[in-house]
């Protein structure tokens, strides 16, 4: 997360990875895309951001469906992890 104060070994920050020439916010995010490459999926990484009176939205991923429309991906943390995240914030 950027702006995280958290230090040290117990720690998990976001890392930028490149996969592909794509700079990506994470090495999660990468190792999806990496997945959705091993499964023959054809997908964009962040491709466009929604907006609306709440605010915006960019989704991390938008897999091509030609035969339902296609699928947008928001990559995150397994809970446990996202919680260890949210009290590094506030410590």
């Amino acid at each position: 997360m950027k702006g995280s104060g958290g230090q040290g070994p117990s720690s998990r920050q976001a890392r930028t990875t490149i996969y592909r020439g794509i700079a990506m916010r994470s090495r999660l995010e990468a190792l999806v895309a990496a997945y959705l490459d091993r499964h023959g999926f054809v997908w964009q990484y962040e491709p466009v951001c929604f907006a609306g009176m709440r605010g915006q939205y960019l989704p991390d991923f938008r897999v091509q469906r030609s035969e339902n429309g296609d699928v947008y991906l928001e990559v995150k943390p397994k809970p446990k992890e996202l919680a260890t995240m949210a009290y590094q914030q506030i410590e």
